[in-house]
């Protein structure tokens, strides 16, 4: 059975970031922010700065118990700064962080970030991001390689564009909150690993063109929704014997195959095809009691709790 009132009150109960971690989130971002601007050196070069990956795209989740932290990433645009290197950026920031009694104790460089730990609350990534105009080009944005040192194209703003695209062509919200599930499902269960920059994009784009012109039957609902997403996703998959090339959608010079390797795309495409048909089993078990226990299979317990508790509770026969 499809029961969207379970799935709204698990991915709003259980699922969702709670207000207070978002607040605590948006006042971190905040001072971070405030911090950086009113550097003196840093002040002269610094542009906005705006949330990337799940922050920006609003698929962060709760912590669960076998991941107890999240992270969210924060793009910090400047101008380029006369004589320094990719990896000056990341360094001069992390010194910059480091001098601060505040963040001397927190922070820590990253390939393409430095990364701010809140300890039992979360991470966030500060990420350098080179706004430059030219003559030929136009204006261009890079993000910073440490390790290499090198500047590499980035598309933050549009890659987000480009999920909030498909979310409405899904309408309801509905794929943000199918994203939701499948991260949650994905460090509920541990069964697999992927990064959820390449997980978005996965479920993402198997919201096709076609799609803005039928009745949306597809996605009337949460868990129809995610239920056609994963069924799509699994039929995908099923086309590949070896790890595909995964190209960013609005960057097709970019790849997101540093995500992963052959070894675990492999399990991922086990893996969804097993969660696909447990997901199939659930959403067409016409019993409502055997479709909560199927859809718990796959959520846990906390999902459908107290109506399984009613439903067992008033079917008690006594003699």
């Amino acid at each position: 059975m499809k029961l969207v009132k379970n799935f709204n009150d698990f991915i709003n109960n259980e699922v969702n970031l709670n207000q207070s971690r978002i607040d605590i989130l948006e006042n971190r971002v905040s001072t971070i922010t405030s911090f950086i601007s009113g550097n003196t050196f840093f002040k002269k070069y610094f542009i906005t700065a705006i949330p990337q990956g799940s922050y920006s795209h609003r698929t962060i989740i709760k912590p669960t118990v076998k991941k107890a932290i999240f992270d969210a990433d924060v793009v910090v645009y400047l101008k380029p700064i006369d004589g320094w290197s990719a990896q000056d950026y990341i360094q001069q920031m992390y010194e910059f962080f480091r001098s601060s009694s505040l963040y001397k104790n927190k922070v820590s460089r990253q390939t393409r970030c430095v990364k701010l730990n809140y300890t039992g609350e979360f991470h966030i990534d500060i990420v350098p991001c080179i706004r430059d105009k030219s003559f030929w080009d136009g204006e261009q944005e890079y993000v910073c390689n440490r390790m290499v040192n090198e500047l590499e194209p980035c598309s933050s703003v549009e890659y987000s564009d480009w999920v909030k695209d498909k979310n409405r062509v899904v309408g309801n919200n509905n794929l943000i909150k199918a994203i939701r599930l499948s991260k949650f499902l994905r460090d509920h269960k541990q069964t697999f690993s992927v990064k959820s920059i390449l997980l978005t994009t996965l479920i993402a784009s198997r919201v096709g063109f076609l799609d803005k012109f039928t009745s949306g039957s597809d996605f009337k609902d949460l868990p129809t929704t995610f239920k056609s997403l994963f069924n799509r996703l699994n039929h995908w998959l099923e086309g590949y014997d070896s790890m595909p090339v995964i190209c960013n959608p609005v960057d097709e010079e970019e790849d997101f195959n540093r995500h992963w390797d052959e070894c675990k795309f492999q399990n991922f495409k086990s893996q969804v095809c097993k969660y696909n048909d447990w997901i199939n089993d659930a959403y067409y078990e016409k019993d409502k009691i055997t479709s909560i226990v199927k859809w718990q299979k796959i959520f846990g317990a906390k999902f459908g709790k107290s109506s399984l508790v009613k439903l067992r509770s008033s079917s008690t026969v006594y003699c």
